[in-house]
């Protein structure tokens, strides 16, 4: 009993840990609330790989942002991880997946990085696109969402 009670305060001190607020409240440009007209305003580069999810009154309720076939070279994580901390913030994850970047002998399988922002939660995804892969691809995968919002 002692055991479950303590990995399960361990889980909720790693959780408050690395779920700090977001430096940046937006994907894209887009954030929680906005009008449809703010998917407009979207890069032309960034269109394709967006998914905005509006509530009756269209209101922006969830945002999703997936990049995926990117190259996976040492180079490439390096830069997507930096691109990820660098605009919503360095936690542990992100100095966590620097250091297995930065060591040759270990291989760079992805991280996660949790945020919270107001009304809801940010969540950016560096990783393989297949884990068991000869040639893995990178993805890149960015979910802002409103508290309670399930994606379909």
């Amino acid at each position: 009993m002692k055991a479950i009670w303590f990995f399960g305060l361990f889980a909720l001190s790693i959780n408050a840990f690395a779920r700090a607020p977001a430096l940046t409240d937006d994907v894209a440009g887009i954030r929680l609330g906005d009008t449809r007209a703010a998917e407009a305003s979207v890069p032309k580069r960034a269109k394709p790989w967006l998914r905005v999810y509006y509530d009756d009154q269209d209101r922006v309720q969830a945002v999703r942002y997936t990049q995926p076939g990117l190259s996976n070279e040492v180079s490439n994580q390096r830069a997507l991880v930096n691109r990820v901390c660098t605009k919503y913030g360095t936690n542990t994850f992100c100095d966590n997946a620097r250091r297995t970047i930065a060591d040759s002998a270990k291989k760079f399988v992805g991280f996660t990085a949790l945020y919270t922002v107001e009304g809801g939660f940010l969540t950016a995804r560096v990783g393989r696109e297949d884990t068991f892969s000869l040639f893995p691809r990178l993805m890149v995968d960015i979910e802002l969402r409103r508290d309670g919002f399930e994606f379909p």
